[in-house]
């Protein structure tokens, strides 16, 4: 018995034979391989992941006043549905928001001890606003202690005088409380009040949640084909070793059918996650997690069913060496 163990020492133990450099060169060329193809489904998921959650109202910019806004606006629109809108009717939401919500500054403002030009509350009065979009005459009254009204003005979000004429010819009686840019013109009526508020930051204001939404035909165009690139990607690249005869076709199909697989359940992780965080900051890095974590432990995997493998291989073979 110690003959035959000396004999696998001096065998194994001083063996002269050389490295197979090749052995070691087609492992690394085969675990490189792999971890470029997990790699590059993992960065097409994370580019078709933010195809789909590009279109999306970015609810951390919706503020309290602006949804207000909306709600008054647009009353028979669901906000959360404008993803399904076409731009110009998106567009056209944001310009009846703008105007209610300039009209949600001023009311505000006044309640909160502000003066607007000349107009400021009394104690004991406070602003209301009309809770129609299509209230004619007046948009914002002056309200006393005991319910009467005081003041009742339009007010206006433009930046054009000719407008606020046009307003003041209609309703003559009203005074107009309007956007700091009139003002730039000359000849300003009387009757017209500076709010000091700019038109353009209340425009955008009011279309930052959307801005998502408002693409270019280009844009749209790519966001709608994106969210297929992955599957694309995975056609060409196992479809391509079919035709230079690297694999056969049930080996081809099978790998594409486990790479979709895995790829398709990374952007649904990161999909889901960005459903609960409204975050694509955590839901592409998610993607891209969970798409290179399949190959990980599919690798682990592997490994511990080898280990086990041959650990119950030297098993079998301890009683033959047993002293």
């Amino acid at each position: 018995m110690h003959n035959e163990i000396n004999k696998l020492r001096m065998k194994y133990g001083n063996s002269s034979q050389p490295v197979k450099k090749d052995a070691i060169r087609f492992l690394y060329l085969k675990y490189f391989k792999e971890y470029r193809t997990a790699l590059m489904d993992s960065l097409t998921s994370a580019i078709a992941l933010n195809a789909i959650i590009g279109d999306s109202i970015d609810y951390d910019k919706l503020t309290p006043q602006v949804k207000e806004a909306f709600e008054i606006a647009n009353p028979n629109i669901d906000i959360s549905a404008l993803t399904e809108r076409s731009g110009d009717e998106i567009a056209g939401f944001i310009n009846n928001t703008k105007g209610k919500y300039f009209e949600i500054l001023v009311r505000d403002g006044l309640n909160n001890g502000e003066t607007f030009g000349d107009i400021a509350l009394r104690e004991g009065q406070s602003a209301v606003i009309a809770e129609s979009a299509s209230q004619p005459g007046w948009d914002l009254q002056i309200l006393n202690n005991d319910g009467s009204i005081d003041t009742a003005l339009q007010l206006k979000a433009t930046s054009s005088l000719g407008y606020i004429k046009e307003a003041l010819e209609k309703y003559p009686d009203i005074d107009i409380l309007s956007t700091s840019e009139v003002f730039n013109s000359e000849n300003i009526p009387d009757d017209i009040f500076n709010s000091r508020i700019s038109n353009q930051d209340i425009t955008e204001q009011t279309s930052a949640p959307f801005d998502n939404l408002l693409d270019s035909d280009l844009t749209d165009f790519l966001e709608n084909v994106l969210p297929f690139l992955p599957f694309v990607v995975i056609s060409i690249s196992e479809g391509r070793k079919y035709f230079i005869q690297k694999k056969a076709f049930d080996a081809v199909f099978r790998d594409f059918t486990n790479r979709s697989i895995k790829t398709g359940t990374a952007m649904a992780a990161g999909s889901l996650v960005f459903a609960i965080t409204d975050s694509g900051l955590v839901s592409i890095p998610t993607a891209i997690f969970v798409r290179l974590s399949f190959d990980r432990v599919s690798n682990l995997t592997k490994i511990t069913n080898n280990i086990i493998s041959k650990t119950s291989e030297l098993k079998n073979i301890q009683p033959r060496y047993s002293f």
